[in-house]
């Protein structure tokens, strides 16, 4: 039986995901338990005593023959950007970060 999600329920799902990979990294996460808000997650260095502020997005994979990937991931409101929020995804346990959004083209050989 396969279960279809909501694009909400995949945004859970990718925000559960990015918090556990942060936390993996050692840092403080903390996750907004709100369905609404301009900010999804917060990770403080515990070391430095940084806070990175993050709107989580569940990217867009498009692959190429070569093996090349591109991540694509929405961009961040004008207020988010005052407010220096950064859009972040996950993808192969790794972290894509940016200040306005995700065009990452990454390589992979298969």
């Amino acid at each position: 039986c396969s279960l279809m999600h909501s694009e909400k329920r995949t945004g859970d799902i990718t925000e559960l995901k990015i918090c556990h990979h942060f936390l993996k990294e050692g840092y403080e996460v903390f996750k907004n338990v709100s369905c609404t808000g301009i900010i999804d997650i917060i990770l403080f260095n515990k070391h430095t005593g940084e806070l990175t502020l993050l709107d989580a997005k569940t990217p867009i994979i498009t692959q190429k023959k070569d093996g090349t990937i591109r991540l694509a991931c929405g961009k961040t409101t004008d207020r988010q950007k005052e407010l220096n929020i950064k859009v972040v995804c996950v993808y192969n346990n790794k972290s894509y970060m940016s200040d306005s959004c995700i065009g990452e083209v990454i390589y992979e050989k298969e």
